[in-house]
């Protein structure tokens, strides 16, 4: 099954993942999130419909502490179901058009 996957920092950091449904169908898709020694810290399965788009900020679902990065993985629920998908990263604070950092997924087969 095909997976995407990136690294996610939000240690005085915004982050936030664009997950992009390119098929013709409705489709579903899991997102998992693991701090900085491997835990799960929360993850999610979610749907979207065809050629959808959605932003999931990443702050919004970690507790806080002093474990803020990680990697963040992007997987569909069934498989052949595709998701590319692309971190993006801020300053905390800050608006969101200053700074940003864009981190591509790497596709993992």
């Amino acid at each position: 099954m095909v997976k995407y996957a990136s690294y996610w920092d939000a240690s005085n950091w915004a982050s936030y993942v664009e997950v992009l449904n390119i098929q013709d169908q409705r489709a579903d898709y899991r997102i998992i999130v693991y701090d900085r020694d491997g835990s799960v810290c929360w993850q999610d399965t979610r749907t979207l419909t065809p050629h959808e788009a959605e932003r999931i900020f990443i702050n919004q679902h970690i507790p806080q502490g002093d474990r803020r990065e990680g990697l963040v993985v992007v997987e569909p629920v069934r498989e052949g179901d595709e998701f590319p998908s692309v971190l993006i990263i801020y300053a905390e604070g800050q608006h969101w058009k200053e700074g940003m950092r864009f981190v591509p997924f790497t596709r993992v087969p």
